[in-house]
């Protein structure tokens, strides 16, 4: 991260890049400190047990105790982070040594959360990095390079909080903040850096970035009359840029490449390395073979075994050639790639046989063009695994019983898989995009439904409850016969609901509906006084009109409408004295109005606090997740197992919705049923990250970290 040039040319000008930098992060950092202890605070209140309540307001007080001190070495750090670095035993080492748990945790999270910030700040960053290599002398390779960038910050702002004395848990969750609260800011600050770069006359106008499209590509239709196969070496290292400036994915292309072309380079060195041109013949060749038995109904042996193979049958056929390291560590990378691909638990085994026969005409581009598989590149092939592993990732056997959309994908495939030509692997992508964008677009019709249906009966819900919390508060304060308790709480209790569904609480309709009640309520006793008697006697017929249009709107039977009306005529008759008290006032027709309450019960249980069993952090998680998060429910390694989208979050109670990739609703759950079953590893998280972009990161960080072994410098030179 650090620069090797101990006295950069440009001191004053890197000086005031420095202070501006300091200046505009203070605040940032103020308020990330103030976050951090609003977090632990909120988490120190809902801790399930003492303990992890204890844990948090520690932590809480410790960052406090601290807080004046991490600030101050925050922004003393920014000035340290373009002096030169020391070699350390670290960065010495050339074998993968043990690394503690909580560093790899830290680091992991770090390297992320940098990644995501300046895949953000594409532009500004590419800008970045020109124009301050320049300030300090010293190239830069990338965005992880750049001393003022979010990957520094990050890592500095991480040491700074692991001198304090903090769980991995919190570190981790100031890390998230972190990137909230300061890395979320630094777009604007690195367009005023860049614009100070300018007016100074540091690279006032930058080189167009470099192009990475396909070989086919009509941009450089020119290229076309030169054959692939007569490319020469340096020809083909070029097609990635050697600068490492390039998009992110591009330059962890280069890396890798570099990386196996090394290890491949000592095997082919100790015998006659073939052309260029000889050994992408012979390669295609062995290509075309296998694609042939592949038609012929044989399977492909495993990724890393194929690459191996690949290169066995180009060098032991007749006139066999050897492959030059340049294609060997192209076929290699294929291997590696496939291989972490099929190991990958976001995608579900059974629909590996869509990712596998990929690897042949993958292998061509790359030959070809080393930066195929790239993002940037937009190569067909690319594109194809990008679509596949974004609509697999919630297939499960319930959503497609019939294996019909597998079948389907699988004939798509095995189109693109057969179409050697750019322009008709082009349009064998073309339609899987069609096919797949009318499925989402089904299924997003489909969802909207669901989500409808849910919301609809989540105000249903909590409208019953709110009806049934103010009948329960009327017959509670003044008894009432059961004739009466019953009408109060079911019929009209019925229409209430109606009423504050479609007007709302304040509404001047659903205060008549509920004065309603309140009048009769009221006339169970009216006392002796002329005044009330004659109250009575007007309420007659309001009441009758008010019951039945009530009733009538919620689809009471006419008859039904009739007896009640009769009955509340005669019962208001009785208040008057006029008759005797009729029997049907006190006969109770259901059980009493208690019988209603554990419908409020149930809602109110949900409102209990959350089981001591249940890890706070985790449900904190969960109800934060955003819509579009996918689960995996069942036992781990279950190929019955269901995958479900997470579609929509009550805003009342909390409750998840669940759809499937048909857009169907397959259940609710509320969080902390979630955090049981996630935490009886009944249910898992699906990472939302691109998968090729996942697995090329982690080869690079794999083979970055570890020596080949002497075997593996012999990859793709079977033994004799």
């Amino acid at each position: 991260m650090n620069t090797n040039t101990p006295s950069p040319p440009f001191p004053e000008l890197l000086a005031a890049l420095l202070g501006l930098l300091r200046t505009r992060l203070r605040a940032p950092a103020n308020a990330l400190f103030d976050a951090i202890d609003n977090e632990l605070f909120a988490l120190a209140e809902s801790a399930s047990n003492a303990d992890r309540q204890q844990l948090y307001f520690e932590s809480m007080r410790e960052c406090r105790r601290h807080r004046s001190q991490s600030m101050a070495a925050f922004m003393a750090s920014i000035d340290k982070l373009v002096e030169p670095a020391a070699p350390t035993a670290t960065q010495a080492r050339t074998s993968l040594s043990l690394i503690e748990h909580e560093t790899l945790e830290i680091d992991l999270a770090v390297t992320a959360m940098a990644a995501r910030a300046s895949q953000r700040m594409g532009e500004a960053m590419n800008a970045l990095n020109q124009r301050l290599a320049l300030v300090l002398d010293s190239p830069i390779a990338d965005d992880a390079n750049n001393p003022l960038g979010p990957h520094a910050l990050s890592k500095a702002f991480a040491q700074i909080m692991s001198s304090i004395d903090l769980g991995l848990e919190v570190r981790l969750i100031a890390l998230r903040l972190f990137e909230q609260y300061v890395l979320s800011t630094l777009e604007p600050i690195y367009a005023d850096i860049n614009a100070r770069l300018i007016d100074a006359g540091v690279v006032p106008e930058l080189a167009p970035p470099l192009k990475t499209e396909h070989a086919h590509s009509p941009a450089i239709a020119p290229d076309l009359a030169e054959p692939a196969s007569a490319k020469t070496a340096t020809q083909r290292s070029d097609a990635i840029p050697a600068d490492m400036d390039g998009p992110p994915e591009i330059n962890i292309l280069t890396s890798l490449l570099s990386l196996l072309e090394q290890r491949m380079q000592a095997s082919v060195s100790a015998v006659n390395a073939h052309s260029e041109s000889a050994s992408a013949n012979a390669l295609g060749q062995a290509l075309a073979r296998f694609l042939e038995r592949v038609d012929q109904g044989q399977s492909l042996p495993p990724p890393r075994q194929f690459a191996a193979q690949l290169l066995a049958e180009a060098r032991y056929t007749e006139g066999g050639v050897t492959a030059t390291p340049a294609h060997a560590a192209s076929i290699d990378l294929v291997g590696r790639v496939f291989d972490s691909l099929l190991r990958n638990t976001q995608l579900p085994k059974a629909t590996h046989s869509l990712f596998a026969p990929l690897q042949v005409p993958i292998t061509r581009a790359v030959l070809e063009d080393p930066s195929a598989l790239a993002v940037e590149a937009r190569h067909p092939l690319r594109q194809t695994i990008d679509l596949l592993a974004e609509v697999t990732k919630g297939w499960c056997p319930s959503a497609d019983p019939e294996r019909e959309a597998l079948g389907q994908l699988q004939a798509m495939v095995d189109a693109i898989t057969h179409a050697q030509e750019y322009e008709r692997q082009h349009a064998a992508v073309q339609a899987l995009k069609r096919t797949l964008d009318a499925h989402n677009r089904r299924a997003d019709l489909s969802e909207q439904r669901a989500v409808e249906a849910a919301a609809g009966r989540e105000q249903l819900a909590s409208a019953r409850k709110r009806v049934h919390q103010v009948v329960a508060a009327r017959l509670n304060r003044t008894p009432a016969p059961p004739w009466v308790s019953h009408l109060v709480s079911r019929p009209w209790a019925n229409y209430l609901v109606l009423v504050l569904l479609r007007h709302g609480e304040t509404s001047a309709q659903y205060r008549e509906a509920v004065g309603f009640a309140d009048i009769l309520v009221w006339c169970t006793v009216a006392g002796e006084a002329q005044v009330e008697r004659l109250r009575l006697r007007a309420l007659v017929p309001v009441l009758e009109t008010q019951l039945r249009a009530g009733l009538a709107s919620v689809a009471y039977h006419t008859a039904e409408i009739d007896q009640l009306c009769e009955e509340l005529g005669q019962f208001m008759r009785w208040r008057l004295g006029e008759i005797e008290r009729p029997a049907f006032v006190d006969r109770e027709l259901v059980a009493p109005y208690e019988t209603s309450v554990p419908d409020m019960q149930a809602a109110i249980s949900e409102d209990q606090p959350v089981a001591e069993a249940l890890d706070a952090a985790l449900l904190y998680r969960i109800r934060n997740l955003q819509p579009g998060a996918w689960f995996e429910f069942g036992a781990p390694n279950d190929p019955a197992a269901d995958r479900a989208k997470l579609s929509w979050v009550s805003p009342a109670s909390g409750r998840c919705l669940f759809v499937n990739r048909n857009g169907l609703s397959v259940g609710e759950k509320r969080p902390e049923d979630l955090v049981d079953v996630l935490q009886q590893g009944l249910a898992r998280i699906l990472e939302d990250a691109n998968v090729m972009q996942q697995t090329l990161a982690l080869l690079q960080k794999q083979l970055q970290t570890s020596t080949p072994p002497s075997s593996e410098a012999q990859a793709g030179q079977p033994k004799r």
